[in-house]
């Protein structure tokens, strides 16, 4: 991962907190984590003003990775990657008060959300359903099965995070292609999308994919429209 971007001013403040999440992260959590923690924190440094100026370092190295695990279902207990929210708050010598309240300052600033794609651990990506939806002509699509020439243009476009192997099967187009009143509906609306695919229609017609290989989203869609 690219090191992140932080102002020469917060470059000391920066590096007091990650030497904290780097710790916590190799004692307790992997890799993954602690890049986030890096990448989060070096959002908050360029914020202005920043919110890590005022306040406790350990809070704020508290906070953050508080903020990330909420993200990425870290207090769940039937993840393989599981660590209570008092333990973490324990491993920065934090109240669980503070933490909370910190990483709510973080999640704020930096527009966190569960299923957020922008932070989700690498790891978690190919099944995090929000990372994959996209918009055509108005109907919700899971990319990770349309055809990869139209992964490849949606990744271009920053709308997907990378190609989904899954595209090698299609499902959407392949339930268009068995069914010919949802195949013309289809085409009309892949020509008419924002992925930049130019002859989406003869890509479609030439497209040969397994047969029933359809996500549940893809056969929602499907059933949407044809009732």
């Amino acid at each position: 991962m690219k090191p992140p971007s932080v102002p020469i001013k917060m470059r000391p403040l920066f590096d007091r907190i990650v030497s904290l999440t780097d710790r916590v992260c190799r004692g307790y959590l992997n890799k993954q984590y602690a890049e986030l923690t890096r990448k989060a924190t070096a959002a908050l440094c360029r914020k202005r003003p920043s919110p890590l100026l005022k306040g406790d370092i350990n809070g704020w190295a508290c906070g953050v990775i508080y903020a990330l695990g909420f993200v990425n279902f870290l207090y769940d207990r039937s993840r393989e990657s599981y660590l209570s929210a008092e333990q973490l708050c324990d491993a920065f010598a934090a109240s669980k008060s503070t933490g909370y309240s910190k990483s709510k300052v973080v999640r704020d600033a930096l527009r966190m959300t569960q299923w957020n794609h922008e932070w989700c651990l690498p790891s978690f990506i190919e099944d995090n359903p929000l990372a994959w939806m996209i918009e055509v002509d108005g109907l919700p699509v899971d990319a990770r099965w349309l055809p990869r020439k139209m992964q490849e243009a949606a990744v271009r476009k920053g709308l997907i995070p990378y190609v989904s192997a899954r595209g090698e099967g299609g499902g959407l187009i392949t339930y268009a292609q068995r069914r010919p009143t949802l195949r013309q509906h289809t085409n009309s609306h892949l020509r008419k999308s924002d992925l930049g695919c130019q002859h989406a229609e003869k890509e479609l017609d030439n497209a040969h994919f397994p047969d029933y290989c359809c996500s549940p989203i893809a056969l929602n869609t499907c059933f949407t429209i044809l009732g």
